[in-house]
Parts: C-alpha cells; sequence; structure tokens
C-alpha cells in the first residue's frame, strides 16, 4: 500500500468515527489528533442517569474499528451505562495496557479484546454472567485474571494464547470451561483444587475439562479435583513440563489424547471410577514407566495407541483383575506389563 493510500484510508477511517461520535450527542474537534479519539467515548452525554449510549458495537463505526488507529490509542474508558460490548469492538488495539469496564456491561462479544496484545490489566465488570468464545484470546500481556462471581461460563479459547497469564481466579458460580479456553497460557505453572494457591484453583462446580489446558508448556504439577468427572479430549496434551498429576477419584472418563506429550510425566494412578480411556491418551508420554489402574474391571481402551511411544514397564492393576486386563480388547497388546498392584 502506497504512503498516499495510507493517509487516505486513515482520514476515512477518522471521518467515520467522528461521524459516530457526533451522532452520539459528542461535539468532536476536527483538529483532534488521533490518540485524542478514545477520550471522546467518555464525553458521550447522558440524562438522568442513563446515558445515551447503550452498546459498543463494530456497526457504530460503519465499517472502522478502533484498531485503524491502534498504535495511536493509548488509553480505552468505557463510560459507565454501557451494558454491551459488541463482537470485534475492541480487536487489536496494540497501545492499550489496561481495560477496566463498568459493572452496567452485562454482555461482551466474541472476540472483543482479541489481539490486544500489549493489554496487562484487565476488570471484567461484575455485571457480566459469560465470558464468550475468544473474547481476550492473544491478550499475550495480561498477567493475572479475576474472573467476577456472576459468572457462570467461560467460552472455547477465552483467554487461549494469554502467554504471561501466571494467575486466574475463578469462581464457584462458573459451572463450564469451554474448550481450550486457557490453552497455550504457557505462564501457568500449576492446577489445582480450591485453597491450593495454585495458578488454577478449579471450583467443585466445575465437571469436565475440555482440552482446557493444552499446550501450557508451564505446568509442573496438577490437581484434579474430586468433583471433575470428565477429563475430555486433549485436556492437557502437550504441557510438555509436567511431572506431576493427580488424578481426582470422581473421574469416570479420560478422551483421547488427554495427557500426549506430556514428555515429564513419569507415573500415573488412574482412579477406580474410570470407565473409559481415549485413544492416544497417554500417546508419546516419553517418559512414563508405571501406570496404576485402580479399576476392578478393566476400563474400556479406546484402542491399541492408548499408551502409544511410551517407555512403560509395569501397568498395574488389582490383583484379583489381572487376567481379566490381560484378555480385555485393547489390554491384551500390554499383556506382558500388566501385573498386580504391590502390597504396601
Amino acid at each position: 500500500m502506497s504512503i498516499a493510500n495510507e493517509i487516505t484510508r486513515l482520514q476515512t477511517a477518522k471521518s467515520n468515527i467522528k461521524t459516530a461520535l457526533e451522532n452520539k450527542g459528542v461535539a468532536v474537534d476536527s483538529a483532534a489528533t488521533l490518540d485524542s479519539y478514545a477520550t471522546y467515548v467518555n464525553d458521550i452525554p447522558s440524562g438522568g442517569g442513563n446515558p445515551l449510549i447503550k452498546s459498543i458495537e463494530v456497526e457504530d463505526f460503519t465499517g472502522t474499528t478502533f484498531n485503524e488507529f491502534s498504535t495511536y490509542i493509548t488509553e480505552l474508558t468505557i463510560p459507565s451505562g454501557v451494558t454491551k460490548i459488541g463482537k470485534l469492538a475492541f480487536y487489536r488495539l496494540l497501545g492499550v495496557t489496561n481495560i477496566d469496564m463498568p459493572n452496567s456491561v452485562t454482555s461482551i462479544g466474541e472476540q472483543a479484546f482479541y489481539e490486544c496484545y500489549n493489554v496487562t490489566a484487565i476488570t471484567i465488570s461484575s455485571g457480566v454472567t459469560k465470558i464468550e468464545s475468544n473474547t481476550f484470546v492473544h491478550c499475550e500481556s495480561l498477567t493475572s485474571i479475576d474472573i467476577p462471581s456472576g459468572v457462570t461460563s467461560i467460552g472455547q479459547a477465552a483467554f487461549a494464547y494469554c502467554y504471561s497469564l501466571s494467575k486466574v481466579k475463578i469462581p464457584s458460580s462458573v459451572t463450564s470451561l469451554g474448550d481450550t479456553c486457557f490453552s497455550s497460557c504457557y505462564s501457568l505453572t500449576s492446577i489445582g483444587t480450591i485453597g491450593s494457591d495454585s495458578s488454577v484453583e478449579i471450583p467443585n462446580s466445575v465437571t469436565s475439562l475440555d482440552g482446557t489446558f493444552a499446550y501450557c508448556s508451564g505446568l509442573t504439577n496438577v490437581t484434579i479435583p474430586d468433583t471433575v468427572t470428565n477429563i475430555g479430549n486433549s485436556a492437557f496434551s502437550t504441557c510438555r513440563n509436567l511431572t506431576s498429576c493427580t488424578i481426582g477419584s470422581g473421574v469416570t472418563s479420560i478422551g483421547e489424547n488427554a495427557f500426549s506429550y506430556c514428555v515429564k510425566l513419569e507415573n500415573i494412578v488412574i482412579p477406580s471410577g474410570v470407565t473409559t480411556i481415549g485413544g492416544r491418551a497417554f500417546n508419546n508420554c516419553s517418559s512414563l514407566t508405571s501406570v496404576t489402574v485402580l479399576a476392578t474391571t478393566p476400563p474400556t481402551l479406546g484402542n491399541t495407541n492408548a499408551f502409544n511411544n511410551t517407555p512403560i514397564g509395569s501397568i498395574y492393576v488389582p490383583s484379583e483383575s489381572v487376567e481379566a486386563y490381560k484378555a480385555a480388547t485393547n489390554w491384551s497388546a500390554y499383556a506382558s506389563q500388566i501385573q498386580a498392584i504391590p502390597n504396601s
């Protein structure tokens, strides 16, 4: 793109935002600089305590989003009274480091803060009840997040690729963690139960983990609460520094690739309530030498690749079930490694 065309594009975008703000009742100085435009949002008038603006939408800017000026805007103030932040509303604001929402906000659209690479702090409105898919994906400088107590679900990939995220507070109101919602958060070091002072404490209200912490390469220690029943597909896949994992007694199923490529995991105990283990569940766990399965009835094994490319020397099972495991479908491929749990 030529310099002349780029200047024309920015001038057109600036004119569109000026018109949108004026339509909201704001008097915009025609000589205003680009970096002052974000502050005009705070000047939108209100009447009787009810602001005229109730939502911030991409459409408000006639096809031009704030990211047209991403390197110029350094401060973002969302006025009190705004109830909705629409999809992609603040996509790729590269100059903004802090986002503070008023508690009037009850809805945040998908990808609303997508690729705000330099944001280090976000305060989510207490009025929000759902974090949509991809809302904060690639907020790569964000270091911590406190999910408000009214939130019931965190959507797919909501905080994925937040590389600096080292602390997440999830309230007991949350019942659903979307697929890959914290995937590739490299700075998380531990997952635990409430009160464990872990990077992420999983509340008792959450029963399923699906791809939730895949590619979290900083994880070294995981304790899955007894209230979780399903460790879904790829839940902890490629957590390459994971050395310790305690699976809660309530777990009944372990999905495909759940722990694949956890290359530093040396042993695992699978609780007695587990009835299914998916294909490639522990595939390429290249340090895994010992597996203990406490179920007396052999769980359904997805395929013979569940422990593929691992140096397992022993699969320990209840003494009364050794022959049943050796004869069971797909377990029979590991017959030479199956033996009774040693007496303690």
